[in-house]
């Protein structure tokens, strides 16, 4: 590896020019710009150089998954695949079946965080399998004319199997059964 002269030793790094180390840009990694926390004085004491810290949560880390219950974070990995394969559908058919597919997988995705603060979790948990199916039919259309290929549709039939398993359990686990949800006459004559 070259070594890089001093005078290239700092770039801009987003916001200001921050000193680079050499080995970083000889491996040819650009470290990305330093964010403030928000109402902090920047002050060293707060990690770092002048209070700047590297931020931690980005989509899909490690971080960001342990905040997530299991469920929903199967339910967002699902959102992440299939939103860019269903932008990819042909044109007429991405206004119907693949926009309803987008709808109905963010529509779960934020059906199971209500879940997930709802005291009573049964109807949303109820919903979500609602939602499931109404998925596993959609991807199966999807196939059906050729807009999945058999691989995609087993990789995502695999993770909405999966999260159907997990919604299940927790179902079972809230300890309700379909007969102790009131009925939508009963909840309004209450």
């Amino acid at each position: 590896a070259a070594r890089v002269p001093v005078h290239m030793s700092y770039l801009f790094a987003g916001r200001a020019l921050d000193p680079v180390p050499p080995a970083i840009l000889v491996a040819g990694c650009i470290p990305r710009a330093k964010k403030k926390a928000p109402f902090s004085s920047g002050s060293a004491s707060e990690g770092g150089e002048g209070g700047r810290s590297i931020p931690r949560i980005r989509s899909g880390s490690v971080s960001m998954r342990r905040k997530m219950l299991p469920a929903v974070q199967k339910a967002y990995d699902i959102c992440r695949w299939l939103l860019p394969v269903t932008a990819r559908f042909p044109r007429k058919l991405k206004y119907t079946l693949g926009e309803r597919v987008q709808t109905l997988v963010i529509e779960l995705a934020c059906t199971l965080v209500e879940a997930a603060h709802a005291r009573r979790k049964d109807r949303h948990l109820y919903r979500a399998n609602r939602q499931l199916d109404q998925l596993r039919l959609l991807l199966r259309l999807a196939h059906d004319v050729d807009l999945l290929s058999l691989r995609q549709l087993e990789f995502a039939s695999g993770m909405v199997e999966e999260l159907g398993r997990m919604t299940g359990g927790w179902l079972r686990a809230s300890g309700e059964t379909e007969t102790s949800i009131p009925s939508v006459r009963e909840e309004k004559e209450m």
